[in-house]
This record gives C-alpha cells, structure tokens and sequence, in this order.
C-alpha cells in the first residue's frame, strides 16, 4: 500500500508498507527514502532533520537514501536537492519521484519504488536524464547511510573456481584507508565492515560480479541485490560496490557501469532491497558466510 503521511519533522511525506517492512519517501527535499524498517521498528537508515533548518543553496546530507551520479566531483556531484520534486506518480503498490532538472549539470534523477505485497522487498529503480545540450559520462551511483553500530558485509571473492589461474575479483582502497584497519574484517568469502562512532573516514570498493551487499544491525538485515554488466567499465578502478564508514554512519553503495548519456538519454540501475529480521547469532567469518549464503537464496534480482 502506497499512502501519504506524516514522518517526524520530514515534509511531503509517502508511506510504501504491506505488514513486513515500511518505507518513508521524502518529496520535499531529495528526492530521498530516508526511512526503511519493520512496521514499528527502528530505522535501519541515518536521518537529520535538523539538516532542514539549514541554508537551501547549499547540498546538505539529511540522511535516507539517495541517488548521485558519479565519479564523485566536488561541485558537480554535490549539487543541492532541497527543492520540492517536480512530479509524483502514486499508485496502489509503487512511487515514482521525478526531481527538478540540476541547473548546473543538466541531469534529472528519478526514483520509482515498487513494494512487494507480502515480502519484505522493495525494487528502487534509479534515473539519470540528460537534459542538457552536451552528451555527459556519469554512471548512478546508489547511496545507503545505514546507522551506527552495523556491520556492513560484501563478497570479497567473485565466482572462480579453486585452482583457477585468473583473477576474479579486485579490492580499490581510497588514499585515507588503511588496510589495517581494525574496522575491516577481510575474510575468505565476505569483507565485513565495522561501524565505530569513534573512528574516522574509511571507505573500500570492491569488484567481483556477485552483486550484492548487505548491513546488519540490531539483528535485522538489509540486503541489497543488483545486476552488474560484465564486461562494462565502471568508476573507481572498477568498482561495482562501495562501502564508505566514520564516525556517525557507513554507507552501502551500488554503481552502475559508465555511460555515455546523449541529450534526452536516460540511464537505469536497478537494486531489489530486502529487509530480513531475526538473524540468528554467528561466531566466525565462516558461519556469517554460510547464513548470509541462506539469505540470498531467499532474496533473488529478479
């Protein structure tokens, strides 16, 4: 069910529920899902509201889920979103945002939400437009802030086989990341990364083709699947997922490959969000793997 509502201090509210998960889309500002959770339960995303109360000419973070488009550029990727949307499409089960074209850059995101009526899934389909005059390179860039105290978890292998001669995955680390990290787990099969509001900025990309990535907290798990585009160029040294940690959130991150965007072109990239809660205890990086093994065979792409 797809309604309108009130959601703490955050303006133009819609509500996508059907018993299992709720999700709050901000049209106000954004356009931004900046709640996801279980009906009643806490919010697996970050939020500031106080963030309203700021100068609108300049790009704040507020929280909630969010599109860019990438590679990250200090002016072009941080242009303000704290207008109004420029077009809202309810329907019984899904929500399609449209935000004003950015003046600077000549693109126009749009996110379309489709909930499942009984799972605990949601499809986020992500917009790039060229409305400019000029063809433009980006790629969609799909950012999760998840709140503090989480681990998030993506796989550190790809799908070779033992034995194999080649390579099938790449790590890209950003020049402020130590590989020693007390925060970084790397494991056999997973990464698994620590969220600890007393640590600074950390922050890994990952290639492997197995499109997924996942953050758990509190016990509920919030697993991102995605498609990624063999063969395609993508930004950051190749990354297809990002996970970006400090001291107040991480973030899961999903990007779609380079494309070349001619005037009037969209470009799509597609997640399918799973909210899973009751995750049971685990003891070692083998038995997360194992569990999250579980998980995904139950929270297909398609």
């Amino acid at each position: 069910m797809v309604r309108t509502g009130e959601y703490r201090r955050w303006p133009e509210c819609y509500i996508l529920e059907n018993g299992k998960i709720e999700l709050v889309v901000c049209t106000g500002i954004g356009p931004r899902v900046i709640r996801l959770g279980r009906p009643g339960g806490p919010n697996a995303f970050v939020e500031y509201p106080e963030q309203l109360e700021e100068p609108k000419d300049q790009w704040h973070f507020y929280g909630g889920h969010r599109l860019w488009h990438s590679p990250e550029d200090l002016v072009r990727t941080y242009q303000p979103d704290n207008k109004r949307a420029a077009e809202v499409l309810a329907t019984e089960d899904s929500l399609e945002v449209i935000q004003e074209t950015e003046e600077k850059t000549g693109l126009q995101k749009a996110l379309r939400l489709q909930i499942d009526p009984v799972k605990p899934r949601c499809v986020v389909e992500h917009r790039l437009t060229n409305r400019g005059l000029w063809p433009i390179e980006t790629a969609a860039w799909a950012i999760s802030p998840m709140a503090e105290g989480g681990l998030a978890i993506a796989p550190l292998r790809g799908n070779g086989k033992a034995g194999e001669k080649l390579p099938d995955s790449k790590v890209v680390l950003w020049p402020y990341t130590a590989m020693d990290d007390p925060r970084l787990n790397w494991g056999r099969e997973l990464v698994c990364v620590a969220q600890n509001p007393g640590m600074g900025d950390c922050k890994i990309g990952l290639q492997n083709g197995r499109g997924w990535i996942a953050y758990l907290n509190r016990g509920e798990l919030f697993l991102v699947r995605f498609l990624p585009t063999l063969g395609a160029v993508y930004p950051d040294m190749g990354a297809e997922v990002e996970i970006f940690t400090k001291d107040i959130f991480t973030e899961v991150e999903t990007l779609g490959p380079l494309t070349r965007l001619e005037p009037g072109e969209t470009l799509k990239h597609t997640e399918v969000w799973y909210y899973f809660t009751g995750f049971p205890e685990w003891e070692n990086e083998g038995e997360l793997a194992e569990l999250i093994a579980d998980y995904l065979q139950q929270a297909p792409f398609v």
